[in-house]
């Protein structure tokens, strides 16, 4: 029965996209979704499947594979609905050209905001020397804020602005190669500071402003290199990011050992037995847990979204729901061992099935997927709306959103907006001439046809505008 949920597992994604490839776009922010649906339900669960059958008992892991492929199916039939589509024909947009030196200008702005953040972060944590001497560096999370954290991030995003710029037109060409360069400095920085997020997400703003500007897909062989790419360098970064201090690498082994303990984080060789702390295990402890240990969370976790931006100097005796809420869990499954400053246990993400089922069981699945589906088509069909440099960077910087929702679903609010999202409202905002209005389609077909039955001797079905033409 187990392995019959797995193949559904994989099913579901081949599913959806054998049914919508005619329209399949590489930016199309569900992209990003099914990768770690499937990292999740099956990898995580088939690499040490027979340890979590006698950590959690075969109905648990057999019923939390099933709820991936009710997730999945749920997120399936959300995308397919009409109203994600139709909201985002709806949303208020920004119809005016852009302005190029503006888009420079804020793109340097962003760049010079990543780089005071690092400059902080650094001497906050009691300088360069310091900060690199450690493996993932040294950085004193105590004594920096979340805002100052945040600041980091506006260096990816600023990159991508500059890039998407420089592929529209000649005038900006020459930004090109210098912008290529920052990207790779951003890459050996991700790679030698262990983020395998930074990693894909720096690969993803590249790609995707490459190609994204021809609004085409990559060529088949470009993908097929890409993912491998992605592959070895996340193998690497995790195998290596113990060994990475002092300002290098820290290992001396030899090109074939190199391999093997890259792709054996893949394996799943290098682990003697399950870590607890990963996310299909979270997905397990919950169902274990809850509701009979524990009782559904009911939505109170989401909470965190209204007390997480609010500083600690404002509010001293500030509350984490959604820290609270997983703390209880890591208590009593043994998931999490490290306490953070507020004293409560953290561990790895919960991932969606995970979270979803903690707010309200099965059906907390069934409509978190049915949201996370519409969400992901509405960003899609509304960034498709915009163009020029505008509609790069807003698919480009959207791509990750499908990531998010399957690792925590609903947090986006606290960690995408302030500064991705952030960045991209100024740049619309500041960077095309006119104003935001709502168009919506029936809006667009009316003034059409006002087109037509103002212009003399045309008609509808004749399918075009000829004004003043001869009989």
């Amino acid at each position: 029965m187990t392995e019959l949920a797995l193949a559904l597992v994989v099913a579901v994604p081949l599913w959806f996209y054998l049914s919508t490839w005619r329209s399949f776009y590489f930016l199309n922010p569900i992209n990003t979704f099914w990768p770690l649906y499937l990292m999740f339900g099956v990898y995580e669960s088939f690499t040490h499947l027979d340890a979590w059958n006698r950590i959690y008992g075969d109905s648990v892991v057999c019923y939390t594979i099933l709820l991936h492929v009710l997730l999945g199916l749920c997120v399936c039939v959300g995308y397919r609905m009409k109203f994600g589509r139709r909201t985002a024909e709806r949303a208020p947009i920004n119809s005016g050209p852009d302005i190029g030196n503006r888009y420079l200008a804020l793109g340097v702005v962003m760049l010079a905001l990543g780089v005071y953040g690092y400059v902080n972060i650094i001497a906050v944590s009691g300088g360069i020397g310091r900060f690199l001497a450690t493996s993932r560096t040294g950085t004193d999370f105590g004594a920096l804020s979340g805002y100052e954290m945040a600041l980091t991030g506006f260096i990816p995003v600023g990159l991508c602005l500059v890039l998407c710029l420089s592929r529209q037109g000649q005038r900006y060409r020459m930004l090109f190669r210098p912008v290529l360069i920052g990207f790779l400095a951003l890459l050996i920085w991700d790679i030698y500071s262990g983020t395998r997020s930074g990693v894909i997400l720096a690969l993803v703003l590249l790609m995707g402003g490459f190609y994204g500007t021809e609004r085409r897909n990559p060529p088949a062989a470009v993908v097929i290199l890409g993912g491998l790419g992605v592959i070895a360098l996340v193998g690497f970064t995790a195998a290596f990011r113990g060994d990475m201090f002092g300002g290098r690498l820290n290992a001396d082994v030899s090109v074939e050992e190199g391999l093997d303990r890259i792709f054996a984080s893949f394996r799943g060789d290098e682990m003697v037995g399950p870590q607890l702390g990963t996310e299909f295990s979270m997905a397990c402890a919950v169902v274990t847990y809850v509701p009979d240990s524990i009782a559904f969370n009911k939505g109170r976790l989401l909470l965190e979204l209204l007390t997480r931006p609010i500083p600690r100097s404002v509010w001293p005796e500030k509350i984490y729901p959604e820290g609270e809420a997983w703390s209880q869990v890591h208590e009593i499954a043994g998931t999490a061992t490290w306490r953070n400053d507020a004293g409560l246990l953290s561990g790895p993400a919960p991932g969606a099935v995970g979270k979803l089922y903690y707010i309200a069981g099965p059906i907390g699945v069934i409509l978190g997927g049915l949201l996370t589906g519409i969400m992901l088509q509405f960003v899609y069909f509304y960034t498709m709306r915009f163009s020029g440099v505008s509609q790069v960077f807003l698919s480009v910087s959207t791509a990750m959103l499908g990531f998010g929702e399957m690792n925590n679903p609903m947090l986006w609010p606290i960690t995408w907006l302030p500064t991705t999202g952030l960045g991209i409202v100024v740049a619309l905002s500041l960077c095309r001439v006119g104003r935001w209005h709502v168009v919506s389609q029936r809006a667009k077909r009316r003034r059409v046809l006002e087109s037509y039955l103002a212009a003399p001797g045309a008609s509808p079905a004749a399918g075009g505008i000829r004004v003043g033409e001869a009989g």
